[in-house]
């Protein structure tokens, strides 16, 4: 299912829970609703159709865009992760019984939370929506299926590295996986097209 059906069966689920309280209110008579009655459950919605095709920017989500939030929320985590390298990089010239020191903790923790919320509002969901947009119905199921393995894959191999890589180094551990985000905020930029309210010619296009 892509974006485009995702959002029609919300719309359509609106209505239905629309007209049901409408028929609520009307003691349950399906006799007792008017035409004007029906006609408000459509007209108080937000939701617009423009030359029979969904508008996307009705309902007032993903006005920016999938690329334009894939790439803040990198530089956000870049950002972020930065801070908790450097964190970690200072703790090491000081002592554990200063205040400093408890400070910097707390620096790291706010960090990391400040990551994860970027995370959560561009990397976490955007790619898979993307990919539903972007590849053709010949070979979703595959290159789909690889995705999925892929991502997978690189979660398992930073889990499997990530106390090895602590042991290391702390804050060595953190620029790395800053660098790695500033990674994908460049390849994103770049190689990755929009794909909000496009057809798949017009992204088709973007790779020629």
């Amino acid at each position: 299912m892509d974006g485009g059906e995702v959002d029609k069966h919300g719309m359509m689920q609106t209505h239905h829970e629309a007209l049901n309280e409408i028929i609520h209110e009307n003691g349950g008579d399906l006799d007792n609703l008017s035409d004007g009655n029906l006609d408000n459950v459509v007209a108080d919605e937000d939701y617009e159709f423009e030359g029979g095709e969904y508008d996307e920017d009705a309902d007032g989500d993903d006005k920016s865009g999938r690329r334009l939030l894939l790439i803040v929320s990198s530089y956000a985590m870049a950002l972020s992760l930065l801070v908790v390298s450097i964190s970690f990089y200072l703790k090491e010239y000081i002592s554990p019984d200063s205040d400093l020191y408890a400070t910097l903790s707390l620096v790291s923790v706010a960090g990391v939370v400040v990551m994860v919320i970027a995370f959560s509002l561009g990397l976490g969901a955007m790619p898979w929506i993307i990919m539903s947009e972007i590849l053709p119905i010949n070979i979703k199921g595959l290159a789909g299926s690889f995705a999925t393995l892929a991502n997978w894959f690189f979660s398992w191999l930073v889990t499997l590295t990530a106390n090895l890589l602590l042991d290391w180094s702390s804050g060595g551990t953190f620029t790395i996986y800053t660098a790695v985000c500033v990674f994908t905020a460049g390849f994103v930029a770049i190689w990755v097209p929009e794909t909000k309210g496009k057809t798949l010619e017009e992204i088709q296009q973007f790779f020629r």
